[in-house]
């Protein structure tokens, strides 16, 4: 009996099935439970963080290029990142769709192995800061009029001031006395209204690019509206009047004066229209500027307006999702309210497809056996060829094909396997049914399990009748599976 046992114990160990070539049975790198991922840029170093907020963001970890996220529970999965100030940085996406892995092992081993036997985180809020009041200033000189001229402060704006002066040193008839007092009255206003909008504007940009929190965007934005509105009221101002001296009608007895003030009102005004046209261009990119402030803080979590929402992506459950998410750097030309394109500093590939706690892997190699088959063959009898019965010893090298299902249980030490082999290359292949457990730190598994095969049948021969060849024997075996183990399998498998 111990020698039996001894026997049995001997053919077992010596069954092993030695892989090469499997993927690594190793855990998924991040298995997301609530449809929601969480990322971080450190522009310290351009490195891609991702954490878990179910867990702690101590616990984070650098995605790198293919990085596998399995979502649990729907297709879907909504990207959140860090909030990045839109006039430093950009986030785009690049995505694409292919065949899950898995399902093309599944179907491949299918057509290989059965094809044959079938036929067998800056605080705080920040204000703008009121606008200068540009009509509360005026300048302290004076000068000495023409008497029907009360108001002789000088005009702030240079050109002004030159026409200013020529007004007040011509001399005017009663009638044009009336006539020069509303230009001059015209002049005045113009000369109040005038205030340096690309300065302001350039200031306000300044201190949107500066912003680091994203708590103090929508104050920012606001106070910057605000001041975007004084502005454009001033321009419809400004535009009254210089509707009001074009084109300028003016008739004095002075030609020489009148023809002066004539020609320095037109160009003045040409250069005030000129200066609008800039403003308005400027207020334009302004609040396209803006635009990119308030989509950057569009769509914050559930937790807080610190991550926002950058994709939201589906897929189908048999397909990978695979995204190549950049992120660029930008720089912002404050004097001309214009954002350069530069580098992307960071490029990630993330694959994205629906959670399976099995993963399916092959492995081609041999096991070796030790059992005894049943066989016919033909011998000489008397006077005719007679059915022989022969078992037929098997004790060689036989190659197989493994499916593997390979149970994640998130630990790196132990995981469950289960596996199906086949030998598609006999008449008579093997099939193995087994299971074991892999220990992927070490690329290590151990399975092990029973093996069935086809048994040869006469169909209409009988054992020692008579047969006429060889022929006729091989064209009257019929083969069937047999639903009885034939033995046992111990598979080592090394470098999956």
């Amino acid at each position: 009996m111990r020698t039996k046992s001894l026997y049995i114990f001997l053919s077992i160990l010596c069954l092993v099935n030695i892989c090469y070539g499997q993927e690594s049975l190793k855990p998924r790198r991040h298995i997301v439970a609530n449809n929601n991922i969480y990322l971080i840029y450190n522009d310290r170093d351009n490195s891609l963080e991702y954490f878990d907020f179910a867990k702690d963001k101590r616990s984070s970890q650098d995605v790198v290029d293919n990085d596998q996220f399995e979502i649990k529970g729907n297709t879907s999965c909504n990207v959140y990142i860090s909030w990045l100030n839109p006039l430093k940085y950009r986030i785009s996406f690049k995505d694409s769709i292919y065949e899950d892995p898995d399902i093309k092992i599944l179907s491949d081993f299918l057509k290989l192995a059965y094809g044959r036997l079938n036929t067998s985180a800056e605080s705080g809020s920040k204000s703008i800061g009121n606008v200068p009041d540009l009509t509360s200033k005026t300048n302290s000189n004076t000068i000495k009029g023409n008497g029907f001229i009360t108001d002789l402060d000088l005009f702030k704006d240079r050109d002004l001031r030159r026409l200013q002066l020529i007004i007040l040193m011509g001399s005017y008839t009663p009638a044009e006395q009336s006539v020069i007092k509303v230009l001059y009255q015209d002049l005045r206003d113009l000369d109040n209204e005038q205030r340096d909008n690309l300065s302001e504007m350039k200031e306000d940009v300044t201190r949107l690019a500066s912003i680091k929190d994203a708590s103090l965007v929508d104050g920012i934005v606001e106070n910057v509206n605000k001041s975007l509105i004084v502005k454009e009221t001033n321009l419809l101002d400004v535009a009254k009047i210089l509707n009001k001296l074009k084109p300028l009608r003016l008739v004095l007895e002075d030609k020489l004066i009148q023809e002066q003030i004539i020609l320095s009102v037109e160009d003045y005004v040409e250069k005030v229209e000129g200066k609008n046209k800039i403003d308005y261009q400027g207020i334009e990119k302004v609040k396209l500027i803006l635009q990119l402030f308030e989509d950057s803080i569009n769509e914050p979590d559930s937790k807080g307006s610190v991550y926002f929402r950058a994709k939201k992506l589906n897929f189908n459950e048999d397909k990978y999702f695979k995204t190549v998410l950049s992120v660029t750097k930008y720089d912002i030309d404050a004097a001309n309210f214009e954002i350069k394109k530069g580098n992307d500093v960071t490029k990630k590939s993330m694959i994205f497809k629906k959670f399976d706690p099995v993963k399916i892997s092959v492995s081609t190699g041999i096991f070796f056996a030790s059992f005894t088959l049943k066989g016919f063959g033909v011998a000489q009898g008397d006077t005719d060829l007679t059915v022989t019965e022969d078992n037929v010893k098997s004790n060689t090298a036989i190659p197989a094909t493994f499916l593997n299902f390979n149970f994640d249980l998130g630990s790196r030490t132990l995981l469950p396997i289960l596996q199906i082999g086949a030998d598609p290359t006999k008449k008579r292949p093997f099939v193995m049914i087994g299971g074991g457990f892999a220990i992927p730190k070490s690329k290590f598994a151990i399975t092990g399990g029973p093996i069935w095969t086809w048994e040869q049948k006469l169909d209409k021969l009988k054992v020692d009748g008579p047969v006429a060849s060889t022929t006729e024997l091989e064209n009257d075996i019929k083969y069937s599976f047999n639903m009885s183990p034939k033995g046992w399998y111990l598979g080592l498998q090394f470098e999956f």
